[in-house]
This record gives C-alpha cells, sequence and structure tokens, in this order.
C-alpha cells in the first residue's frame, strides 16, 4: 500500500524531479516507510510505502526490472501473486526474481504478458510502469475502484497521482473548481468517474486502464461487473441448485480471506457487530494460528452505539479486541484534522477516520472491513424496494396525473424525505427501474437542484446515464442489477473513495473480502428467487452456516454511522454554519436558498436530515484547505 506519482512533459530532470518530490511529500503520509523517485529524458516518477510484504530495501519503489527496460510505481496488493509467479515460470521457466514482493511479479506479467496481465490479477492496485525503450506508459486500475487514480492530460503534459492534492502540489495545474460538475456532487453528494471536482483532472475509471505513447493517451475498459447469461443455470437458475449455491459461496468467501491474510505484518480487523464484519472476524478466526485484533467504535449515546454486538462477537472468537469510545467532544476537536485529510470532500469518511487512527496507534498495519457485503446480498433497502416497485405493472401503467395526485397524498401521510421520494417518483413521466433508482439515491430532487446552484444545467447526471444501461431487466436478475447500480454509484465513489483517504491518512491499508472479483463474478449470476432478503441477506447467512450467532443476523440494522444529527444541531453546530454561510457567498450557489436550508435543518425539519447539509460543509471546507478558485 502506497502512494504514486508520474509526470511527462518537463523541461528538463532536475524540473522533473522537483515536480515528483513536491508530489511525494505531499502525499507522504500514504506512505512513511520510504520516499523516492526517478527520473529519464521523458518520465519523472514518485513513490511512497507502506511495508507489507517484503520489508526489505530490495522491495522499495520505484523498482527496475533486472534488464533495466521497465520500472513500476504500484500502489496496492496482489492477493494471489503467488499463483501469478507460479503461472509465470511454468511459461517462463528462465525468469529469476530478486525480492519476494508482490510489486517484481506484477511487473514480470506486464513484461510477459503485455496489457493481458490485468487479467491474471486478483487484488486491489492502481500502478503504472514505463517501457523505458519504445517510451510507453501503462497505467491500471483495480476491476472495483479500490484504489484512486488521477490524472490530467493537456498537451505534451501528462501527470498522475493517487491523490488530487498531490496533483496539486506539482504547480503545474490550475486550482479551478470544475463547476460543471456541481450538480452531481450536491445532488449524490460525490462526483462519478471519470469527472473530478477540479477542472481538466479526471479519475481513471475503475476496471480500465491507460496508455500514454507519442503524446497520444489512449483508455481501455478491461473488467465491469455485469450479469453473463451463459453462467446463469450454472450459478443457481432453479431452486434446486441452492445447495450448491451456498456452498460455493462459502468456499469462495473463505478463499479471499485466505488471500488477503497474507502478508509480512499482523492483519487487523473492523468489528461493528454486523453481519458483514461479523462474518469476516469469524473466517480470520478459523484461518489465523493466533488471536485476531478487532477493533469497533463505540458511543456513548446508546441508540447509535453497536457494543453489544461486537463484544459477542469478540468474546465467541477470542479475539484481541479494542472498543474505542468516541464522544462528541473527541470528535469535534479532531473535525479540523478530519476534514483537511479529506482528499476528495463527500458525505461521509469521518467514521472511518476514527476507527483507523486507533487501529494505526495500536501498530497495525492492515485491517479488514466488510465493505461490500451490502451490495452483493441485497443488504440495503434500495435492493427490496426496488424489487417491490418493479412488480408494480399497474403502477407504472397509471396516467402520470392520477399517479402524481397518489404521490402528493403518500408524501403528505409518511412526510420526511420518504415522502419527498415517492412524490418524485410518482410524477415522473414515465416510470421505469432505472429511474426508481436514481431517484431513490439523489439527496434533492433536480428542480431545487436548480434553485439551489446558480448554474445551468448541462444534460444528463452519470448516475441516471449507469441506470439506464444497467437496469436492462435480466429475466429473474433485479437485484444484481440493484448491485451493479450500487457499486459502480454509491460504492465506487463515496464508500471505497472514502475509505482509502480515511484509513491512507493513518498510512493503513484496509482489505475487502467481499470485493474479490471472482465472488463478486458468482454473486451477480444468482437469481432473485435464491438472493432475495425475506431475512437479512439470507443467502450469505446460509453461507456461513453457524459462524453467525442469531443475535448479530437477526439484529436491527444500523450501519457504521455517528450521530451526526444531534452533533450537528449542537456540538458542531457553529463549525458547520460558519462555513454554510461561507459557502453561500460563492457566486455558484444561490445564498437564500442554501442558508433557508441550513435554517431547516437547524430548527429540526424533518424533510431536512443531516446528510443534506453535512456534504455541503466538507465542499466548502475542502475548497478553503485547497485553496480552489
Amino acid at each position: 500500500m502506497c502512494g504514486i506519482n508520474g509526470y511527462i512533459g518537463f523541461k528538463d530532470k532536475a524540473q522533473g524531479r522537483s515536480v515528483v518530490q513536491q508530489m511525494n511529500s505531499c502525499m507522504a503520509h500514504r506512505g512513511p516507510d520510504n520516499n523516492s523517485t526517478w527520473v529519464d529524458e521523458t518520465l519523472a516518477l514518485g513513490h511512497v510505502r507502506l511495508s507489507i510484504l517484503d520489508l526489505s530495501e530490495a522491495a522499495h519503489q520505484p523498482f527496475v526490472s533486472a534488464d533495466g527496460n521497465y520500472i513500476i510505481a504500484f500502489n496496492g496488493e496482489i492477493y494471489n501473486f503467488s499463483q501469478v509467479k507460479q503461472t509465470l515460470l511454468a511459461k517462463f521457466p528462465h525468469l529469476v526474481f530478486r525480492t519476494s514482493s508482490d510489486t517484481e511479479i506484477l511487473l514480470q506479467a506486464y513484461i510477459q504478458l503485455g496489457e493481458a496481465c490485468v487479467d491474471e490479477l486478483n487484488g486491489m492496485f492502481a500502478f503504472a510502469i514505463w517501457d523505458i525503450q519504445k517510451k510507453k506508459l501503462f497505467i491500471a486500475r483495480d476491476r472495483v475502484g479500490e484504489k484512486p487514480l488521477y490524472y490530467y492530460s493537456e498537451g505534451d503534459t501528462f501527470i498522475f497521482a493517487s491523490e488530487i492534492r498531490s496533483l496539486l502540489a506539482s504547480g503545474i495545474i490550475p486550482r479551478k473548481l470544475n463547476v460543471d460538475a456541481l450538480p452531481d456532487y450536491v445532488q449524490y453528494q460525490t462526483v462519478h468517474a471519470p469527472y473530478t471536482l477540479i477542472k481538466d483532472v479526471f479519475m481513471l475509471t475503475p476496471g480500465n486502464y491507460i496508455t500514454v505513447e507519442d503524446g497520444f493517451v489512449f483508455t481501455k475498459n478491461y473488467w465491469s461487473p455485469r450479469i453473463n447469461v451463459e453462467q446463469k443455470k450454472e450459478n443457481g437458475e432453479g431452486k434446486n441448485d441452492s445447495a450448491k449455491v451456498i456452498s460455493d459461496i462459502k468456499t469462495l468467501f473463505e478463499d479471499s480471506i485466505r488471500l488477503r491474510m497474507v502478508a509480512d505484518v499482523e492483519v487487523g480487523a473492523f468489528l461493528s457487530g454486523g453481519i458483514d464484519s461479523s462474518a469476516v472476524v469469524a473466517q480470520m478466526a478459523k484461518l489465523s494460528p493466533k488471536s485476531v485484533s478487532t477493533f469497533s467504535i463505540i458511543f456513548g449515546e446508546k441508540d447509535f452505539s453497536e457494543e453489544e454486538f461486537s463484544n459477542q462477537i469478540a468474546k465467541k472468537y477470542n479475539t484481541n479486541h479494542h472498543p474505542i469510545r468516541i464522544s462528541a467532544d473527541d470528535f469535534l476537536h479532531e473535525i479540523p484534522a478530519i476534514l483537511k485529510s479529506v482528499d476528495f470532500p463527500g458525505g461521509d469518511g469521518p467514521n472511518t477516520y476514527a476507527v483507523a487512527q486507533a487501529t494505526r496507534k495500536t501498530g497495525i498495519k492492515v485491517a479488514m472491513t466488510g465493505l461490500g457485503g451490502d451490495e452483493l446480498f441485497a443488504g440495503y433497502p434500495i435492493f427490496t424496494q426496488t424489487h417491490s416497485f418493479h412488480n408494480k405493472k399497474l403502477l407504472k401503467n397509471t396516467p402520470r396525473f392520477i399517479r402524481k395526485l397518489a404521490g402528493n397524498a403518500i408524501g403528505a401521510v409518511k412526510g420526511g424525505t420518504t415522502g419527498q421520494k415517492y412524490k418524485r417518483i410518482l410524477s415522473q413521466n414515465k416510470i421505469t427501474d432505472a429511474g426508481f433508482y436514481s431517484l431513490s439515491r439523489q439527496l434533492f430532487d433536480k428542480d431545487f437542484v436548480k434553485e439551489l446552484l446558480q448554474l445551468k444545467a448541462k444534460g444528463t447526471l452519470p448516475v441516471e446515464e449507469m441506470a439506464r444501461v444497467i437496469f436492462t431487466g435480466h429475466k429473474n436478475h433485479l437485484l444484481s442489477e440493484v448491485s451493479i447500480a450500487e457499486m459502480r454509484t454509491y460504492m465506487q465513489n463515496v464508500l471505497l473513495r472514502d475509505t482509502d483517504q480515511m484509513t491512507m491518512a493513518h498510512a493503513l491499508e484496509v482489505r475487502a473480502p467481499f470485493l474479490d472479483h471472482r465472488l463478486i463474478e458468482y454473486t451477480l449470476n444468482i437469481n432473485d428467487e435464491l438472493k432475495y432478503p425475506h431475512t437479512p441477506k439470507q443467502l450469505f447467512v446460509k453461507a456461513m452456516g453457524n459462524l453467525l450467532p442469531s443475535e448479530v443476523v437477526n439484529r436491527k440494522k444500523m450501519g457504521f454511522t455517528f450521530p451526526w444529527a444531534h452533533w450537528l444541531r449542537n456540538e458542531m453546530k457553529a463549525y458547520c454554519e460558519q462555513r454554510i454561510k461561507s459557502l453561500a457567498q460563492r457566486n455558484y450557489f444561490n445564498g437564500a436558498e442554501l442558508l433557508g436550508l441550513w435554517e431547516r435543518f437547524a430548527k429540526n425539519d424533518k424533510n431536512v436530515p443531516w446528510s443534506r447539509v453535512w456534504h455541503l460543509v466538507t465542499l466548502e471546507e475542502w475548497i478553503n484547505n485547497n485553496k480552489i478558485e
């Protein structure tokens, strides 16, 4: 786990080295174990290292091949590196490896297999390989987007880095806000790849790679989460296959855990006490010869505390448990440091910052997380809601004016954000599964976003475009379509991005066994009949057998969140109000509307939950911290 950067287009070697050194310094928090650069006449590479595999100096990066023709800068982990090495040696027995690192194996995979090397990899990664003779740059990002990669291309200049702040530290990229991305940010609390909040800076989309050669930049997709029609019958098309499906899921999940436990340092785990994190800890305990170190956030506010359940799992599996008690005063004290760690603003993140900070203080460098379990096994309400909506054929065929009246009535009865959602959905000209999904994920409707922003709308937002492509009516696989939508929107562009920036703020590597691409591919081809969560994530729970106590399985879902609404209206009110007022003065916001939104939240308006103001607070703080014009 590390940070990488590179620069093409410098005047001389001295300038190239200076720029990558500046970019390295800006993300030194990602790699405290080593800081190095490499420069030739065309490319400058930078790397900061967090040592996990082969802790020796021989594995430092940028890493040059034995023949001196290739060099790599790599962020992440190749979990199946041993298997890749054996595959390479079987085909190319002359190969000699100088280290025990996955970095060298990855480099050799590219040298021998070219761009197709990505198909052999099971891991989380963003890496850059420079062919010194051909002067060709190859950059790839992992399938689901666990590791970030941002880039800027203008004329003969091409710059990339693991963080936007690192790019800005180069001094070459203008610090200009991408105002065209603001509607996406305001409506969905993030900006979806490939776009960012910085003008002309892009994020490499997960499952894609870039080649840069002779001044041309080419991007290609090599993997996307999808439903494979050919595999449907193999993966549970009928009820009679349920036993095999359950067995296969158990095997795939356990193997994913096994691969992710390989390290030359101790591997711990985040433990909330929910189904996903508990399953991770249970499997780790089965595979580990010693007690697993676990870490949990504990609140004084009992409505938000999961202490009872995390303690139960810790006791059941005899873990070395570390409860981390958080109070409003503690959190308020940390807020400036947390927001200074934000590389890309959003509506999530501080939760992970707190547990990562405490975990790293114990000396742990690697921790497992249950992230991805909800997306794969229908753990969010959006799954059952979309499924229920899909089956309401009569509703879809009802004239719009009748639907609109019904939506107003339901909205009045239900009230709050749920009522608002029904009003938006039922008032649409045409109701589709894609439209239902994108509307369900919005914080605000389009009309309010237009009022809030002093901008003219430009086309369809990315979530809506993706939903139209994803929801194509695969028979018996609607839940998988929702899974794909969740992965490509909220998971990739909020959860994974925030997890990376908040854990790497403390140089902590996080591994997500639910995101093994083999498990994803298999699960997406299981039919709705087997996957539907009549009980919480029932298919996965069945696969886990007796590893999970019934109290954990049947508990009320809480999610990994802080008591935000209370804190923002009380202990953090002055802090947030100051930033909202500052944002209201910017010419791309309608100040009166924004201040009115904050006032409604402060007065406990049920139509304005904390999530509709917090991402605006973080946006203003990020603009100020990074001196964005």
